[in-house]
C-alpha cells in the first residue's frame, strides 16, 4: 500500500510545466554584432506565456485531477477493504480468509498498475503538448527574425539555433570546401601507387647494373 501511496502523491503534487525554464530571464532580441544581426528567445518561456500554452497547461491541469482522482478513489477503496478484512478476519474459515488475502493482494497490484499508467499517461500529454507549442513557436520566430530583420535566432532555453538567414548560412561553402578536400586525397591516393612503381622499377635496374 505505500507504494500506491507514493505514486498517487507524485501524481497529485507533480506540478504542470510544459518545458524546464532557465534561472535567469532571457534577454529581449538583441543585436549582438554589427555583421550579424543575432537575436535570442526564450522558448520555454513563450510556451509557458502564450495563450497556447494558457490554454495547454490548464487542459493538462485537468487531466492531472482526473487521473488523481481516479486512484485516490481507487486507493480509499482498496484501504477500507483491507481495514474490514482486518476487523473481520479472525471469524473467516482458512480457505475464506486465504481467499480475501489474494484479492487483496490482487487488487493492490493493479492499483499500483493503474498508477504507473497514469504516469505515463501525464508524460505522453505533456509531450504532445510541449511537441505542437515547439511547433508554434518555430513558426512564429521567423516571422519575427524577418521582421526584426535579424540573421540568426538562438534559443536560450536549449541553446539551439532557431534560424538562419541565407547569407549567414554557409553550408554550401563547406560542401564545396569538404568536396575540394576529397578531390585532392583521391588524387594523392592515385599518385601514391604510381610512385611506388616507378621506385620500383627503379630498384630492379639497379640490380642489374649490380650483377652486370
Amino acid at each position: 500500500m505505500k507504494k500506491n501511496a507514493l505514486s498517487l502523491a507524485l501524481l497529485l503534487s507533480a506540478p504542470i510545466a510544459l518545458a524546464e525554464t532557465s534561472v535567469s530571464k532571457a534577454p529581449s532580441i538583441t543585436s549582438l554584432s554589427s555583421d550579424l544581426n543575432i537575436g535570442f528567445v526564450d522558448s520555454f518561456s513563450a510556451m509557458r506565456e502564450s495563450d497556447s500554452g494558457k490554454k495547454a497547461s490548464e487542459d493538462l491541469q485537468k487531466t492531472q485531477e482526473k487521473l488523481a482522482n481516479e486512484l485516490r478513489t481507487s486507493q480509499e477503496k482498496l484501504m477500507k477493504e483491507a481495514s474490514d478484512f482486518q476487523t473481520k478476519q479472525a471469524t473467516m474459515s482458512d480457505s475464506a480468509r486465504e481467499a480475501e488475502q489474494k484479492r487483496l493482494a490482487k487488487a493492490e497490484r493493479e492499483l499500483k498498475a493503474r498508477g504507473e499508467e497514469a504516469e505515463m499517461e501525464m508524460k505522453l500529454a505533456m509531450q504532445k503538448v510541449t511537441d505542437a507549442l515547439g511547433k508554434e513557436v518555430e513558426q512564429a520566430i521567423t516571422k519575427v527574425a524577418k521582421s526584426q530583420k535579424l540573421d540568426a535566432v538562438v534559443d536560450t532555453s536549449t541553446g539551439r539555433v532557431l534560424y538562419v538567414e541565407n547569407k549567414a548560412n554557409y553550408t554550401s561553402s563547406l560542401v564545396k570546401e569538404m568536396d575540394s578536400e576529397r578531390k585532392i586525397q583521391l588524387a594523392s591516393n592515385k599518385k601514391a601507387p604510381a610512385e611506388s612503381v616507378k621506385l620500383a622499377q627503379a630498384a630492379k635496374k639497379d640490380d642489374k647494373k649490380v650483377t652486370a
